[in-house]
């Protein structure tokens, strides 16, 4: 499986002719489950990830990888709550803003 690791309402594009929502910039997608093993590791997903993972909508375990850790779908998961939350309310549930 893969994760889309940059889901946010920018990355959204709507097809009124379809009824149907489309996922755009497909640079940050990578395979669903990351196991890591070592710091080196960890710190080179942190560093991918400040560099492609809007900041707002990017999993807590994104910021701050750990060492023997598995990273998965899940990160996924909190971009949809993150997104869901900014359409809902016009804006990011952390920093006020898009």
């Amino acid at each position: 499986p893969l994760a889309f690791r940059d889901l946010k309402p920018a990355n959204i594009l709507l097809d009124a002719s379809s009824n149907r929502a489309l996922l755009i910039d497909l640079g940050s997608v990578s395979p669903a489950r990351l196991r890591l093993t070592s710091r080196r590791e960890s710190v080179a997903l942190q560093e991918l990830c400040a560099e492609t993972v809007t900041a707002p909508f990017r999993a807590p375990e994104l910021f701050d990888p750990k060492s023997d850790q598995v990273i998965d779908e899940r990160t996924d998961v909190w971009a949809y709550g993150c997104t869901l939350w900014a359409l809902a309310y016009g804006c990011s549930p952390f920093d006020g803003s898009m």
